[in-house]
């Protein structure tokens, strides 16, 4: 999405390329550091973040779907004209209709990758949530079967042997 908007939105200042470029590795940085944490085999910290991960990638997979879009879009509008009228842009950030053509299939292909590295990201999540549901329910039934053995052995109790 910020690649498209980047590419789509050049040429409009260097102010506003240098604000995208900050974006762009602010939202970057906040989302690596938000989900890259160690959970230290805490079961409740690794549950957490499996649905934090998880969440991002269905995010992800709404953005790069509408990626997909649009550069498809873009593609196709592209690949339809010889040579569009596009406004006139600084001379650095000028693209030509070739170089515009080769950034649309470079977002289209990037997005599709994206979009399948998400959906195996939500499938390796969910069987983690379920491998941590497992071991909860096994810690648990072990304390409870600990729990009764100590209560039968008590002296006061009916179960005493």
């Amino acid at each position: 999405m910020l690649g498209a908007w980047i590419l789509f939105g050049r040429g409009t200042g260097p102010t506003d390329d240098l604000c995208k470029n900050a974006n762009a590795g602010i939202i970057t940085t906040i989302s690596v550091v938000a989900v890259s944490q160690n959970h230290n085999y805490d079961l409740s910290n690794a549950h957490f973040q499996s649905v934090l991960r998880m969440i991002a990638s269905v995010f992800h997979i709404l953005l790069s779907l509408v990626v997909t879009v649009f550069s498809a879009i873009s593609l196709a509008e592209l690949n339809d004209k010889s040579e569009p009228n596009y406004p006139t842009c600084y001379p650095i950030n000028c693209l030509s209709l070739n170089e515009r053509i080769g950034h649309s299939g470079t977002l289209l292909g990037i997005s599709l990758l994206i979009l399948v590295l998400s959906i195996v990201s939500i499938f390796f999540g969910m069987v983690g949530v379920a491998q941590i549901n497992k071991d909860k329910r096994v810690r648990k039934e072990a304390r409870q079967r600990r729990q009764y053995v100590e209560y039968a052995a008590s002296p006061g109790s009916q179960y005493h042997f």
